[in-house]
């Protein structure tokens, strides 16, 4: 979603009070002396004195800039937190702080939008013809095209990075958003995943850590007895188009396909002497990482289903339902009321309504209640 905001070309970070100068050999009486403090050294005031604004000053306690130290004379600015500077060192302060455009890199002075991740974009390249991010939505000149048309901007391609000033503030964002302190978390082979990364999963290589962390993820917040023990899961990225022609659900961004099911708790598979049943998940190419783990513990839902029972004598509200629980529960511990409240608004009603008839099931009989209630044993 799309904040616009606006600076003015002066000054955008400074909230200033001007004033035309400096106002010298000003006197009062006597009774009026002894309420005038000096704002330096904070003792009454005798005579002759300085005003800047509403604070007053001894003729040898002129103040100075609190940047660079000169004495104040002529136009001056007055900070949030009471300290004054020079109209030089205002001016500079302003151009050191201001955001950069992470389309055209240039110091941005005036207006802008500010988008997802902390990406902002000047109002020329808003004005511009730039192709604009599937993601986040910002114009951008360098980025990559997907094969069903869509485009990813450099920062969510993973191409460029945001200039340091944004990508902190960014970096804080994510960090606030994760909540629980799990921004970097282990996959199964030990290597670090950043589910708060800005960079879109485009390859299988990047998908693979997250369907593992997915499953850890699960386990941790939604149940140890969803295991996936003794299950091969193949993960693949592809785009719209095949997605579509998978799935019943148009444009859903994944689809998990059983290539052996189990049928009265019977394993009908072997691979190398072992028990073991196969799973195709495919997964749409260019999810932002944090969306992305949201649709692979749906799809890993999909899985454990199906290994367990027949999910053919299920309705599509009852499977999808529990697959968005599975997600919903792993992004509430997870502290990710974005995409819960995305969850819960789904425009498909096999997933919204399914997920609240999960929710409302769970407060009635707890977790595994719930578990026993996907498996079809209290039906």
């Amino acid at each position: 979603m799309i904040k616009s905001m606006k600076t003015r070309t002066e000054l955008c970070l400074i909230v200033a009070l001007c004033f035309a100068g400096i106002f010298l050999g000003m006197t009062c009486d006597a009774g009026a002396q002894n309420r005038i403090v000096c704002a330096v050294c904070k003792q009454p005031i005798q005579g002759n004195y300085l005003q800047l604004g509403n604070k007053y000053y001894h003729q040898n306690h002129q103040p100075k800039c609190s940047k660079c130290g000169k004495t104040l004379t002529g136009r001056f600015f007055e900070l949030k937190n009471g300290s004054l500077v020079c109209e030089p060192c205002a001016v500079a302060s302003a151009v050191a702080s201001a955001p950069i455009c992470t389309c055209c890199g240039r110091k941005i002075m005036g207006s802008y939008a500010k988008f997802a991740d902390g990406i902002v974009a000047c109002e020329s390249c808003l004005k511009s013809n730039f192709p604009r991010c599937s993601v986040c939505g910002s114009p951008f000149k360098k980025g990559v095209q997907l094969t069903d048309g869509r485009k990813l901007c450099g920062i969510h391609s993973g191409r460029t990075s945001l200039p340091t000033a944004t990508q902190q503030a960014a970096g804080q964002t994510a960090g606030q958003t994760a909540g629980s302190g799990n921004a970097n978390t282990s996959n199964a082979a030990g290597s670090q995943v950043d589910i708060n990364t800005l960079a879109s999963i485009v390859s299988v290589d990047q998908l693979r850590p997250y369907v593992a962390e997915s499953q850890r993820l699960i386990a941790r917040h939604v149940s140890p007895k969803i295991s996936f023990s003794g299950l091969k899961i193949e993960p693949f990225i592809v785009d719209q188009n095949t997605i579509n022609l998978i799935s019943p659900y148009k444009d859903v961004k994944g689809v998990t396909e059983s290539q052996y099911l189990r049928r009265n708790n019977t394993v009908v598979a072997v691979a190398n002497g072992k028990f073991c049943i196969d799973f195709d998940v495919y997964i749409l190419g260019g999810l932002h990482p944090k969306f992305a783990v949201s649709v692979i513990c749906h799809e890993l839902g999909h899985v454990w289903q199906n290994a367990n029972c027949d999910t053919t004598k299920f309705t599509g509200r009852q499977r999808e339902g529990f697959c968005e629980w599975v997600a919903y529960k792993v992004n509430k511990g997870l502290g990710r009321e974005d995409q819960i409240k995305q969850s819960l608004g789904n425009i498909y009603d096999d997933y919204s309504k399914g997920l609240q008839d999960y929710i409302d099931l769970e407060r009635k009989v707890g977790v595994d209640g719930v578990l026993n209630y996907a498996l079809g044993k209290d039906r």
